[in-house]
């Protein structure tokens, strides 16, 4: 039987709108709600800002021509370090038909590749016990860093 291969290329912006688009949907639906986000209302603009100052790196998975998962993260420098760069993941989202055969794992290790390049930290933002925290818990290289909480503005 014939598997269907699943190749992560890098993108940009524009194909986060035009192919990724109906995932940003599916994203939310799944987890933007129970991170308290009210409506699905991305600040394109300030991702232009970023991806023109070349501080915005975008993954996108593709099952033949179908896109199956974007991840997307930002070079920031540390507010209370200057000399400490960090690419710091923003969203990562794969569709669930094709989840645990190694599409996140991949995403992981190509940000991670992306961040030696810049000679920068990889961090990631994981929701409790998600898959994702699961699987950076369990990894030597990375370490808990901060616990964060989050209220609803009244």
């Amino acid at each position: 039987m014939a598997t269907k291969t699943i190749e992560i290329k890098e993108g940009c912006l524009v194909d986060i709108r035009t192919d990724a688009g109906s995932l940003l949907v599916d994203h939310f639906c799944e987890v933007g709600r129970d991170a308290g986000v009210r409506n699905l209302d991305p600040d394109w603009a300030t991702l232009e800002r970023l991806e023109d100052a070349e501080r915005l790196y975008v993954l996108i998975a593709y099952q033949e021509s179908e896109c199956v998962g974007y991840c997307v993260s930002m070079l920031m420098q540390h507010t209370n370090n200057r000399t400490q760069v960090q690419l710091v993941n923003d969203a990562m989202f794969i569709h669930p038909s094709v989840r645990k055969n190694g599409v996140g794992l991949e995403m992981i290790r190509c940000m991670e590749g992306i961040a030696s390049e810049l000679a920068a930290d990889c961090v990631w933002y994981a929701p409790t016990h998600s898959r994702l925290d699961r699987i950076l818990a369990c990894r030597d290289d990375y370490q808990g860093t901060h616990t964060v909480y989050s209220r609803k503005a009244q």
